[in-house]
């Protein structure tokens, strides 16, 4: 009876283990050659030995091959948390070429590339480099079970560089100027597009909030709040929000859009209360402001600082922040939105 009941703990061990960091399984789906390749000849040269990535999605690039960050597993995307993006350290470990090894019984993952050895415990704001502690401002975690670290930290230790867009693009390879972003922009552009197919554009779109404070990039939930959204895109193609003030401004929550600019204004128009259990009120979201009509949202947003899930299924929450989320924090009141453009 006892080695029944060991051989269960052992199975039910690596089980638990599995579950928590299991491999992101790569398979590209489609594959570039000499007669035709997914990008500009210029491109294929320039992410030939790159990984290349983009918030929120699952799509990624491997030395120039479209396949999915982890196929077993749609959810499993880079995203942002403190004005940090996190992403996936198998994932992109083993696409760099290095070992993982995952220790179930302390909850750390090695990763050794070229003789660096990186050591990275789940919930620790510390990881090792050849046993020299570094501070991460974002703690390892683990979100849609897999095991996700902040981005430069993992690259940087293994002596590799990043270069970003701030529409959330990641490139990961040997240098960090691998593109001339004055020179370069339509290459940028090219592998940009790739990543909002027209399947994309109908589910989801992005817009662009230029405050006194930084540069503000949203996703907009279009499918799942196609009436929110709507009301949304068409104030912001009228430019109704530019020169506007975010009038609220606390520890949790930041509040714009109001043209008479104390959040009793409207647009002249209202919308029904639309909400979907997919999307909540977490750091990041966007939603719309209302009076205690559920039916009275208008033209007001709010993009919350920290989780307000008694909120959820009472504001319709129809986007989240993408790039940015560290000017939020920033935004006090008076503020200015001097646009918001859609992308």
């Amino acid at each position: 009876m006892k080695r029944v009941f060991l051989l269960m703990t052992m199975i039910l061990t690596l089980l638990i283990g599995t579950s928590v960091f299991a491999a992101d399984v790569w398979y590209p789906t489609e594959t570039h050659n000499s007669e035709g390749s997914l990008f500009s000849p210029e491109v294929t040269q320039k992410i030939s030995d790159a990984v290349v990535l983009y918030i929120g999605s699952s799509k990624a690039y491997v030395n120039g091959n479209e396949g999915i960050v982890d196929s077993t597993n749609i959810a499993v995307t880079p995203f942002i948390e403190g004005s940090r993006t996190l992403v996936p350290v198998r994932f992109i470990s083993e696409n760099l070429g290095a070992a993982v090894d995952w220790n179930d019984m302390t909850k750390t993952v090695t990763v050794s590339l070229n003789g660096k050895n990186v050591e990275i415990a789940i919930n620790s704001n510390i990881i090792k480099v050849d046993g020299t502690e570094k501070q991460i401002d974002v703690p390892a975690q683990i979100k849609n079970e897999r095991t996700f670290i902040p981005l430069r930290a993992l690259v940087e230790a293994l002596g590799k560089e990043v270069f970003w867009d701030n529409r959330g693009l990641i490139l990961i390879s040997d240098t960090g100027s691998i593109f001339d972003t004055t020179t370069e922009k339509g290459l940028i552009d090219e592998i940009y597009n790739k990543f909002i197919t027209s399947e994309d554009e109908e589910d989801v779109t992005r817009a662009e909030i230029q405050t006194s404070k930084g540069t503000i990039i949203v996703e907009l939930q279009n499918a799942k709040m196609p009436i929110t959204v709507g009301n949304f895109t068409d104030l912001v193609n009228k430019n109704f929000y530019d020169g506007l003030t975010f009038h609220r401004a606390e520890d949790w929550v930041i509040q714009g859009g109001d043209p008479n600019g104390n959040g009793t204004g409207g647009s002249g128009k209202t919308i029904p209360l639309e909400t979907n259990p997919d999307l909540e009120n977490v750091r990041g979201a966007l939603a719309m402001a209302r009076a205690a009509d559920p039916d009275s949202a208008s033209c007001q947003f709010y993009i919350l600082k920290t989780d307000a899930h008694w909120l959820d299924g009472q504001y319709a929450v129809f986007g989240n922040v993408v790039s940015g989320i560290d000017i939020v924090d920033k935004i006090e009141i008076g503020d200015e939105i001097k646009s918001i453009r859609m992308q």
